[in-house]
């Protein structure tokens, strides 16, 4: 009968023999990490200094357009204070004192060079003079009478809000100051203003083309600005303006365009004065030091990347060399030194050389010795047991049983004790009968001392097969399997030996030395054996764990 084998791929059990107890990282990995820790807080500490930078620009922005609405705010003030200048010295017309009115007319009218108009009113509202139409024709009423009521309560020059002039026909905004006689208003001296000239004054501001000046009303109502006037005049503010009096902030403009408005009051009128720059412009500094920022920090990592993977690269070769050669030296072979340019790892490949050195030295000498030791334990048996005390069958069975454990010593010598094959084992004690034997089975790596136990073992099925079982007989056969399964509590390896076509078989009368062996070389896992007349059978099941 032909021996056949199913020795192909790589077991499990190898694999969980040959697995780390941890898991590692190379060294690339961690020059990785390494660079990566260095460059990052460096990315930080650029980032904040960035972020610093473009926040003191940002602030030094909001300062300009303050400063900005601010300087806006007092030319404004100076033309306010001009047209109540104005206005006092026509109120000291001897025309006026007489109430020479057309005189007045005439004089108030050579004055403003249509530049503007001037109107009289009386207490009561009405108007007396308009020097926008002929005199005699100005309505009787004047448009704006919450001046004329303001005039009344506080005795003091006043600048209205924008309302619509009937005699223009346009929106318009009145300076005016009261005229007393024996200490009670008598007349209102006011001085007419189109929202052009209020153009004029953002104008001549010479604000940035991105920037928008503009100049509300204490209601809300857009007089002038310094973009787009004929569409927004009149316009209300937005809400977030109306409820902002001063300072800076962020709000939605009349083109719904988000912006950075600086606020202010005229100290005449009480109008709002602002100049707005889009949000977009203000953070500018801010994505263009993110673009910088992000474009060095990823500059930097990839370099500290790229440079770790190199430097790793030229760690790792050597080491991977001095790897190899400690596997060698493990399987018992030779490791030998190579230079590398890498002092510590030179190192390293060195101590591995003397190391191989050394273990060769020493596995020779333990080798030598277990064998003597073996040779004095078979000779002092033999010459203890002596052939008058006990048969030569019994002297012959030590000899043989002594012979096995050296088989198995010289396996885990040879393996540097890592342990065997159990295929080896078989082969070893089954030399003589492999080609009377169907042996099936997957690679299985065993212990030490599982390796001694299977030699033990399989050396007296072999013993007894021979000279009671399927061995003994020219057409005896024996049928020898393992395989691994699931088992009630965890994997099992499983060994069946079945001998077929041998002489009768019958059960012993009394348990021999032979028979207690195979029931106790693997602890409390007993085997199932059976003498059948058609053959002997055993089959062994002990957890995976406790041989591999």
């Amino acid at each position: 009968m032909h021996e056949s084998r199913t020795f192909g791929s790589r077991p499990l059990m190898l694999e969980r023999f040959a697995k780390p107890l941890k898991r590692a990282v190379s060294i690339r990995v961690l020059l990785v990490a390494y660079g990566l820790a260095v460059t990052l807080p460096l990315a930080l500490f650029a980032a904040n200094l960035l972020y610093r930078s473009a926040s003191a620009e940002r602030i030094a922005l909001e300062q300009r357009i303050l400063q900005a609405a601010s300087s806006l705010a007092e030319h404004l003030d100076r033309d306010l204070d001009r047209g109540i200048t104005l206005l006092h010295v026509l109120a000291t017309s001897s025309a006026l004192q007489r109430e020479d009115w057309p005189g007045f007319y005439e004089q108030a009218k050579a004055a403003l060079k249509d530049r503007a108009y001037i109107i009289v009113v009386d207490a009561n509202g009405r108007q007396i003079v308009n020097t926008y139409v002929p005199f005699g024709e100005a309505p009787e009423f004047a448009g704006d009478p919450a001046t004329v009521e303001r005039i009344l309560a506080t005795n003091k020059p006043y600048v209205s809000d924008l309302f619509r002039s009937l005699v223009v026909g346009k929106p318009v905004y009145n300076i005016s100051i009261p005229i007393e006689t024996n200490g009670e208003v008598r007349y209102i001296l006011r001085l007419g203003l189109l929202p052009d000239i209020l153009v004029q004054i953002l104008s001549d501001e010479q604000l940035d083309p991105a920037w928008v000046g503009t100049i509300w009303d204490r209601k809300g109502f857009l007089l002038a600005r310094s973009r787009d006037q004929e569409r927004f005049l009149g316009s209300q503010a937005p809400r977030e303006f109306e409820l902002t009096r001063k300072g800076v902030f962020v709000t939605t403009n009349l083109d719904s365009e988000k912006v950075l408005l600086a606020a202010t009051n005229s100290k005449h009128a009480d109008w709002r004065i602002a100049v707005s720059v889009p949000e977009a412009l203000a953070q500018g500094p801010f994505r263009s030091y993110l673009l910088i920022w992000g474009g060095a920090a990823a500059l930097a990592i990839a370099l500290a990347i790229i440079l770790a993977l190199a430097f790793g690269s030229l760690i790792e070769r050597p080491l991977v060399r001095a790897a190899q050669a400690a596997r060698v030296l493990g399987r018992g072979g030779g490791a030998t030194a190579t230079f590398s340019g890498l002092r510590e790892i030179d190192d390293l490949t060195n101590a591995l050389q003397d190391a191989s050195k050394r273990h060769d030295v020493m596995m020779a000498e333990l080798t030598h010795r277990v064998k003597n030791l073996l040779a004095v334990v078979q000779s002092l048996v033999l010459q203890t047991v002596t052939e008058d005390e006990v048969s030569g069958d019994v002297r012959t069975k030590i000899r043989e049983r002594i012979a096995a454990l050296a088989r198995a010593h010289d396996m885990l010598v040879n393996s540097d004790w890592a342990g065997a094959a159990l295929e080896d084992i078989v082969r070893a004690e089954l030399e003589t009968y492999l080609d009377r034997a169907d042996v099936k089975g997957p690679f299985i790596f065993l212990k030490p001392g599982a390796v001694q136990s299977f030699a033990m073992v399989l050396h007296e099925l072999a013993t007894n097969a021979a000279k009671h079982g399927a061995f003994s007989a020219p057409q005896g056969s024996l049928l020898l399997n393992w395989y691994t399964r699931p088992g009630p509590v965890e994997e099992e390896l499983c060994f069946h030996w079945q001998e077929t076509d041998g002489p009768p078989v019958a059960s012993p009368r009394k348990k021999g030395l032979g028979l207690q062996l195979l029931n106790f070389s693997f602890g409390a896992h007993r085997p199932v054996i059976h003498f059948a007349p058609e053959g002997f059978s055993l089959e062994l099941c002990v957890p995976l764990r406790e041989v591999c």
